[in-house]
């Protein structure tokens, strides 16, 4: 009895857990940081060009609902996402943060929705937040005016 007591407890702790410090690279394009507030914008000059974003509560608490609906919070480790897309070059995506106190780094190609059939459901989360954060991060004026990279993908 005391066992299925606990399992239960862990299920519910692993809810709870709060994702933190989230950070997403794409290629060598662009970077966005949660945490700072940034999104950055490198070149191939190997200058960079920084925009400051604000995130109001709302967002913080629209970006927590949909890392929990997508499962971020039971992620751990290092994840490279396969595909099954031929397309060359791939731009990965890394998506980097704290699962509690789990480090968690996911290396996805967001350009790609064509995984193995096994590994369908974890991928089109992933993508899902992604997608999400770059439409919520990208509303914002001071990203949205930001310049341009100028670093192409061949």
């Amino acid at each position: 009895m005391a066992m299925l007591f606990t399992s239960c407890n862990l299920k519910s702790n692993v809810d709870n857990i709060q994702i933190q410090k989230i950070v997403v690279k794409v290629g060598v394009s662009y970077k966005i940081d949660l945490e700072k507030e940034t999104y950055t914008v490198y070149f191939r000059d190997g200058s960079f060009y920084e925009a400051k974003f604000t995130l109001s509560n709302k967002d913080k608490s629209d970006i927590s609902k949909i890392s929990k609906e997508c499962g971020l919070n039971k992620l751990k480790g290092n994840i490279n996402v396969e595909d099954n897309c031929q397309i060359s070059p791939k731009v990965y995506t890394e998506l980097s943060f704290y699962a509690g106190s789990n480090n968690v780094l996911v290396s996805i190609d967001a350009a790609c929705d064509n995984h193995p059939f096994f590994k369908q459901g974890e991928p089109q989360r992933i993508l899902r937040f992604l997608k999400f954060l770059n439409e919520k991060i990208f509303s914002k004026p001071e990203v949205s005016k930001a310049p341009k990279t100028d670093i192409r993908y061949m």
